[in-house]
């Protein structure tokens, strides 16, 4: 998937948590983005380009520009305090819904593997704990209404399998997730 500014997509984040352990400048970064979480999703270096921009304008991280006999400036991004901050709120946090699981989730882990591993079973626990919320008050996220009974019963028997499933995936790997062995 290509970046195109959705809603929810966490790669300001992502930016971030590379930013956490180094300055980097763009072109790298991207690299280190396509290397580490190219299977969820890519990002194009000029939308990169517009992240690392909205960072430094939210505070979030701050550039150093180097001049370069002959070459143009290079621009290297460091994360700030408030930018520290913030990412950690997000890596610890679960998410709202199991749709997320795929990408958002699967980068927070891969974060929290590389930044703290040891908070890896935290926020699968804390995960574990809001879908299973889910299961056991499936009103909380908005009635389903349909002037068709068997549709609207049909509906909510996928949320809940969606949200079975998702806790079953969960207990299936979170071995695996937790695991400190890097993969080659």
């Amino acid at each position: 998937m290509e970046y195109r500014g959705s809603k929810g997509f966490p790669v300001e984040y992502a930016a971030l948590g590379f930013l956490m352990e180094a300055p980097q400048h763009g072109y790298t970064l991207r690299r280190d983005l396509s290397a580490g979480l190219g299977s969820l999703w890519n990002v194009a270096l000029s939308q990169l380009y517009s992240v690392l921009h909205h960072l430094v304008d939210q505070g979030w991280a701050e550039v150093t520009v180097e001049a370069q006999e002959g070459r143009p400036s290079r621009r290297t991004y460091s994360v700030t305090a408030k930018g520290r901050r913030a990412f950690w709120r997000w890596a610890f946090a679960p998410v709202a819904h199991p749709r997320d699981l795929r990408v958002v989730f699967l980068a927070k882990v891969y974060f929290l593997r590389r930044l703290r591993p040891k908070a890896v079973r935290g926020l699968i626990d804390a995960q574990r704990a809001q879908l299973r919320e889910a299961l056991l008050s499936p009103g909380k996220r908005g009635s389903i209404t349909s002037d068709d009974a068997a549709i609207a019963a049909a509906t909510q028997s996928f949320r809940a399998a969606q949200v079975e499933s998702a806790v079953r995936w969960l207990d299936e790997n979170q071995g695996l997730l937790e695991s400190a062995e890097e993969e080659a």
